[in-house]
């Protein structure tokens, strides 16, 4: 796709945020107590930042991809498409889900709650198969169905966490989803928009998003915040595609982003609880950027490496 390598550089340095948050984790209270080794005020905040970027991006991507390929007739076919999905997602969440367990020595049927991290790729399945299934209804209640599903995530997100099936990740990303799609549809019709304009809207709202951040302020004012940066990198990465910094490198990780996406958290968590790990995780300031470098290189490889053989397609679901 082409014309749409904007899309892919964006989810490829997302992926590499999402492998830089992972290695902060240990330095934050996300994790909560028991997997915070120590708390660094600096890794802390900076890990609570990329929550509200990395995987909303990744989300609206998604969804914006999609709109991309159902313009372009891509899903007529609802068999086939689940079919894709399933080789797609689920395959892989599967086996790595079952490999994971082995590994932590967890009970199987925590498979359906979305382990670790893998939880993403049960919940885009679900946001996929469900976002297809609305689509399938009349235009005029489509958007009746799709704005009741916006404002209902909104509403019930603090006061539903439910973890069976990702439910409570269903509500809290559904709605970048939702956005990611229409997304789509409006920035195409738009033929094109000053690049200044869109930096400005994007500074002066990351100036009022660090400005909230550091006031505690409410989560919702924060994602509202994040949102309208998001989008505003996200046109002027598309009026700028052709000169984009490190474009040919960054669009070379395309291959091996679902891979490195499954891999990186199985060797930070190895990585982590190792002796070694252990011993100099002390030394918070280069250990995370050491771990980083480590996590990332290592699942490339490792990506690249199981990709020269057939297994290697299955496992990523290609």
């Amino acid at each position: 796709m082409k014309n749409l390598e904007y899309v892919s550089y964006i989810k490829n340095w997302t992926m590499i945020l999402v492998v830089l948050y992972h290695c902060l984790c240990g330095y934050s209270n996300i994790w909560g107590e028991e997997y915070s080794w120590k708390l660094v005020p600096i890794w802390n905040n900076l890990a609570h930042i990329l929550v509200y970027f990395h995987m909303p991006i990744f989300t609206l991507m998604s969804a914006y991809l999609y709109a991309y390929l159902e313009a372009n007739q891509t899903y007529n076919n609802t068999s086939v498409f689940i079919e894709k999905k399933i080789k797609r997602i689920m395959v892989p969440y599967l086996i790595w889900g079952t490999i994971v367990c082995l590994i932590q020595q967890c009970d199987f049927y925590y498979l359906f709650f979305g382990i670790s991290h893998l939880w993403y790729l049960l919940f885009l399945f679900e946001a996929f198969i469900s976002f297809y299934l609305i689509n399938k209804i009349p235009n005029k209640c489509k958007i009746i169905v799709f704005a009741l599903l916006f404002v209902t995530c909104l509403l019930i997100y603090k006061k539903n966490n439910t973890p069976i099936l990702c439910i409570g990740y269903y509500i809290r990303y559904m709605p970048y989803f939702i956005i990611g799609y229409y997304l789509y549809h409006i920035i195409r019709k738009i033929k094109s928009i000053k690049c200044i304009y869109a930096f400005s809207i994007a500074m002066v709202f990351l100036m009022l998003f660090i400005i909230e951040f550091l006031n505690n302020s409410n989560k919702f004012i924060l994602a509202a915040l994040s949102l309208i940066v998001i989008i505003s990198i996200l046109i002027i990465l598309r009026q700028k595609e052709k000169i984009l910094p490190f474009k040919r490198y960054i669009l070379k990780l395309n291959k091996y982003t679902m891979g490195v996406y499954i891999i990186h958290h199985i060797i930070i968590q190895e990585i982590n609880y190792s002796t070694i790990g252990r011993l100099y995780m002390e030394y918070y300031v280069l250990y995370p950027i050491l771990l980083f470098i480590l996590s990332f290189v290592f699942s490339l490889m490792l990506t690249y490496i199981l990709q020269k053989w057939k297994i290697g397609r299955v496992l990523f679901g290609y």
